[in-house]
């Protein structure tokens, strides 16, 4: 069901889904390389019946913590924060140049937890035990 058409992925990055009827979160961070450097760029959309949140590099959210298991993004007054709950990934192979000779780590089912807030306030707070999640940090 699922391709990948490309013919590399970044040298790291992770992604992060959780979908739930009432809020879904879709997350990816990576390094993008640009003319003789790199930068880590990052896309969030939190959605509610009622709005929608959005963090990216292109609107200055800033990414204040980068662990396995622990993020913080923050934009202007709002503050993202993720845990994931342990996990064991499976390994699956990525292309460099075209040639899938590169493993990145996936687990299709994690359960994390992620807080949203507004001025310290929380506005969302949610709990998926089904959410995806793949990354590359190596």
């Amino acid at each position: 069901i699922e391709g990948d058409k490309g013919r590399n992925f970044p040298n790291k990055y992770l992604w992060l889904n959780s979908s739930k009827r009432d809020c879904s979160l879709t997350l990816a961070i990576a390094t993008i390389p640009l003319i003789g450097f790199s930068i880590k760029g990052i896309t969030c959309l939190i959605k509610t019946k009622e709005k929608e949140y959005l963090f990216g590099t292109y609107n200055f959210a800033k990414i204040i913590k980068l662990e396995r298991n622990h993020l913080i993004i923050k934009k202007n007054k709002y503050e993202l924060e993720i845990f994931i709950s342990d996990f064991i990934a499976h390994k699956l192979k990525a292309p460099v140049k075209g040639d899938m000779v590169r493993f990145i780590h996936e687990c299709p089912s994690v359960e994390i937890n992620y807080t949203l807030k507004y001025k310290n306030k929380v506005i969302i707070n949610k709990n998926d035990k089904y959410a995806s999640y793949e990354f590359m940090f190596d």
